[in-house]
């Protein structure tokens, strides 16, 4: 059992993984297949541990985004709030799905982060949507299961409560 201050440090140092792995340079055919690395890490600590990863949480994490990837200050921040209030408010029944229905409710939830993005992209700055835009919602719920494994190893190896 780690103390308090070390299981923060687990959770934020994780969050910080999802961060840079959300930025971490990718070759150009393999780009629009990225992730979305921190809103998942997040939705997994909002699910495991929900009274200490919150909506909060997921708004600080979000302007973090939006500092590392240069858009607009709060989109981010307003998209990862809402994904994480759903997510927030269905976790005991999310906790019972298996795998599988936990990757395909995160495929939904990544296309609704996604979609708030775009649309506030689109009245603010005139955005136009490619034809790739949604793929990262598909490679995010392929990951699910394995990132969902090693997160919930993480945890209970640092004693995470």
């Amino acid at each position: 059992m780690t103390s308090p201050f070390g299981q923060r440090m687990v959770i934020l140092l994780t969050l910080l993984m999802g961060l840079i792995l959300s930025v971490m340079p990718m070759s150009a055919g393999l780009q629009p297949w990225r992730p979305e690395w921190a809103l998942m890490i997040l939705l997994y600590w909002v699910m495991a541990l929900p009274y200490r990863v919150n909506i909060g949480t997921c708004f600080i994490v979000g302007l973090a985004m939006d500092v590392l990837l240069g858009s607009n200050l709060g989109i981010h921040a307003a998209a990862y709030s809402f994904v994480g209030y759903i997510f927030a408010n269905h976790y005991k029944r999310i906790r019972h799905f298996s795998l599988s229905q936990q990757a395909l409710f995160v495929l939904l939830l990544v296309v609704v982060e996604r979609s708030i993005v775009y649309l506030v992209e689109y009245y603010v700055n005139n955005a136009t949507m490619q034809s790739s835009y949604f793929l990262p919602a598909v490679s995010s719920a392929i990951i699910w299961p394995w990132l969902f494994l090693l997160l919930r190893k993480i945890r209970r190896r640092f004693g995470v409560v």
